[in-house]
């Protein structure tokens, strides 16, 4: 069927005529008519001209790459949930309250009464801000982080340290072990090493053993900067008597001998001490003593 015929006037190049196949005027059909801003033949979005004959542009109503929506003259920065004139969905920090915001400051910065999540600074929103120590979106306790957003404490074995632990006696970690009261976190460095003799050295007990009993690892090099299984050798392994080593080699002349002392406990994953750290504040690594 016909959708219009002017006869003679029929026309596929004057704007808003009947076609000659005596089909209105439309977009797509190569003219550009009344109230298109173009017109290439197709209803291909993105190509410069959108299916909708307007030149592609946020703003158009046409949603094209990088935009994530468009609704044309819909497109607000006061109305709330409306796609911005950017063509970016509504969102937390765009100074707009939209559904299921307390606030919106405009940023996302936390603490500053409107945090990142859009909720009003407190205890209970799900974002940790001073002093809070945690915030796991409620307001309940027993459930690790209290009313007021401090951890709670659960020491199941009675050794003062729990899990999370910084409301128990024993400290601020977690309690590596809680059905163990004989462990309770990674021991601490070996500090003061001293050789009190020719053959002999001691050292300093850790200030936090993290448990009942450590042992000692005490390790040798001849290279300061390397204590690696082909440069090191284990002169004491898992040694919990004491804080003391023997070690009869003597170092060849011109030559000289490094130590290294690794604390070990019983403590799962973390049980292994540190070796130190080095002048550059990395921590050293070293062999594994069998």
């Amino acid at each position: 069927p016909e959708e219009c015929d002017n006869g003679n006037g029929n026309s596929d190049v004057v704007p808003d005529a009947c076609r000659t196949n005596c089909r209105l005027a439309a977009c797509s059909d190569f003219v550009p008519d009344t109230g298109e801003d173009c017109d290439d033949g197709n209803l291909v979005d993105d190509d410069g001209c959108d299916s909708n004959c307007t030149l592609t542009a946020c703003g158009n109503g046409v949603v094209t790459a990088l935009e994530e929506c468009d609704n044309g003259a819909g497109n607000s920065d006061v109305v709330p949930d409306a796609c911005r004139t950017n063509c970016r969905l509504a969102a937390c920090g765009d100074l707009v309250l939209d559904t299921g915001e307390d606030c919106d400051d405009g940023n996302m910065t936390d603490n500053d009464g409107c945090d990142s999540n859009c909720t009003l600074t407190a205890c209970g929103n799900g974002v940790v801000t001073a002093p809070e120590e945690c915030d796991d979106g409620n307001t309940a306790s027993g459930d690790g982080c209290d009313g007021v957003c401090l951890w709670e404490c659960f020491d199941s074995d009675g050794d003062g340290v729990g899990f999370p632990g910084t409301q128990c006696a024993g400290g601020a970690e977690p309690d590596c072990d809680d059905g163990n009261s004989q462990v309770w976190g990674a021991p601490g460095e070996a500090m003061g090493v001293l050789f009190t003799g020719p053959m002999s050295l001691t050292w300093e007990p850790q200030v936090d053993p993290g448990s009942v009993l450590v042992s000692y690892d005490v390790l040798r090099s001849q290279d300061s900067k390397s204590f690696s299984t082909s440069d090191a050798i284990c002169v004491e392994s898992d040694d919990s008597s004491d804080t003391m080593a023997t070690d009869a080699t003597i170092p060849a002349a011109d030559t000289v001998f490094y130590y290294l002392i690794r604390a070990e406990n019983a403590c799962p994953v973390i049980g292994q001490g540190t070796l130190g750290s080095k002048s550059d504040d990395t921590l050293r690594t070293g062999r594994i003593c069998p």
